[in-house]
């Protein structure tokens, strides 16, 4: 069961009695990474980082802490590459599909496309974003029973229910152009 508020309580008991037991570290990070997303980033990402400086993790847990750590310091594509290779190696991992969903949400990015009319587009796939969450809860169906509510505010908005939601993103840099996108449909998939 995903009893994340009492995982959290455990976990950050744990590391006040040892600071260096990197997996308590390592899963303090993840499960407050589902429950806080990305704008809890300061709540976890140090957490992260410790465990992935340390030597005490199991190898699924190294590739977790990486991928971890590159999406608190929004750098969604190796992010994002990390989970694919997980996933590549354990098709069944929630973890690595819930971070690979949650590393498609989260980044905002804007990239020239000239394919599109307006000759931008995301960076990463609202489509994939959606199809990721969605393995992962076939993977562990009751998951979502036992997450807080506020857990999945993220993916309440991943749904796009309504035509008036947006999607905002920016350019990468050097350049600083900011973007809001309505939700329309292509082919099956709703994109933006």
């Amino acid at each position: 069961a995903f009893r994340l508020d009492r995982a959290d309580s455990l976990l950050a008991e744990t590391l006040e009695r040892d600071r260096g037991f990197g997996p308590a570290s390592f899963w303090l990070a993840q499960v407050r990474a589902w429950r806080l997303g990305i704008a809890g980033v300061e709540d976890w990402l140090p957490w992260a980082e410790r465990a992935a400086a340390g030597s005490s993790l199991s190898a699924g847990e190294r590739q977790l802490a990486a991928g971890l750590v590159a999406m608190g310091r929004r750098n969604f594509a190796t992010a994002c590459a990390t989970y694919r290779t997980m996933i590549a190696a354990n098709p069944r991992s929630f973890e690595a599909w819930y971070g690979l969903a949650q590393c498609q949400d989260w980044d905002r990015a804007v990239i020239p496309d000239r394919r599109t009319s307006s000759g931008w587009r995301f960076r990463s796939s609202f489509h994939q974003a959606v199809r990721a969450y969605t393995r992962a809860f076939e993977l562990a169906p009751l998951a979502h029973r036992t997450f807080e509510p506020q857990a999945f505010s993220q993916l309440r908005f991943l749904l796009y229910a309504g035509r008036a939601l947006t999607r905002y993103g920016s350019a990468l840099a050097p350049d600083t152009a900011r973007f809001m996108a309505y939700p329309s449909w292509a082919g099956d998939s709703i994109v933006f």
